[in-house]
């Protein structure tokens, strides 16, 4: 396993990554790594796909919001696309959740 020697808090955030998921990969670097004298690239690549997955509920939620708030102004029952964002914000989730505990117990 490779490791990077620098600083964890001077790591530079992926290219590809969003501005805001910039801004929370740097804040994940705090909250995880800080005090570590380095990290390894699976820790990086795990904390990319946690922030990853963080925008995607997020995305997801407003997606239901706004379907909600459709259904709502125009007197509709639940739709099939109500469910399907449901499920895969449900999905999302539980993901988010189960690599955020896996990066909290990451080895050294």
């Amino acid at each position: 396993m490779s490791t990077n020697s620098e600083n964890p808090l001077n790591i530079r955030p992926p290219k590809g990554l969003s501005k805001s998921e910039k801004t929370s990969f740097r804040d994940g670097i705090r909250r995880y790594f800080e005090g570590f004298e380095a990290i390894s690239q699976w820790e990086i690549d795990a904390l990319v796909d946690l922030i990853r997955a963080q925008s995607r509920v997020e995305a997801l939620q407003k997606m239901l919001n706004a379907e909600v708030q459709e259904m709502r102004e125009n007197f509709r029952p639940y739709s099939v696309d109500l469910i399907a964002v449901c499920r895969q914000l449900d999905s999302s989730t539980r993901l988010a959740a189960k690599l955020a505990d896996r990066l909290k117990r990451a080895p050294l």
